[in-house]
């Protein structure tokens, strides 16, 4: 009887995508998250919002299409191996902003302040980051990026910043 042999090498589980494809997704989920929630600023403040809002303007089909967006996020985040309660966290936010938006005005303003989309990027990276997926390359400093500069500080109104005319006596 032979010895067993050593040639059967751990393999990676071929359901999980290499570490420069979850990098790839990781940076095109932040820069959907960045578009959909922080993308323009409102001039003389530190007021930011993204095209979550301005879909939001078009009745139904904006709300139907930022939808579609949080479902490809959604499906991102599975196929990086989140967790079905992480994923329910993540649907839990969408849902928020996409009840809330429904509201003609006051949807979009909310949509300003809830920021569903950089949530969910927070939620999935400490998730990969707990569970020792996140990828190389990708620092747990990372977390710190996904916030918008508001939702960091102490205070959850805006500030202006000081008035500077153009012209100067």
């Amino acid at each position: 009887m032979k010895p067993p042999t050593t040639e059967h090498r751990f393999t990676a589980d071929p359901s999980e995508p290499p570490h420069h494809e979850a990098r790839r997704t990781l940076a095109r989920l932040e820069r959907i998250s960045r578009l959909f929630d922080d993308a323009l600023r409102i001039p003389g403040t530190d007021i930011r919002f993204g095209w979550d809002v301005v879909l939001g303007l078009i009745p139904v089909g904006g709300d139907a299409l930022s939808t579609g967006i949080t479902a490809y996020y959604m499906w991102e985040a599975h196929r990086l191996g989140a967790r079905k309660r992480v994923l329910l966290t993540m649907l839990a936010n969408s849902g928020v902003d996409f009840l809330v938006g429904a509201v003609p005005v006051v949807g979009d303003l909310a949509d300003v302040a809830w920021r569903s989309n950089r949530k969910n990027m927070r939620v999935l990276l400490n998730e990969l980051h707990r569970l020792g997926k996140l990828p190389p390359g990708v620092a747990p400093e990372s977390l710190r990026r996904t916030e918008s500069r508001r939702s960091r500080r102490s205070g959850w109104l805006p500030t202006l910043r000081p008035f500077r005319p153009l012209i100067m006596p």
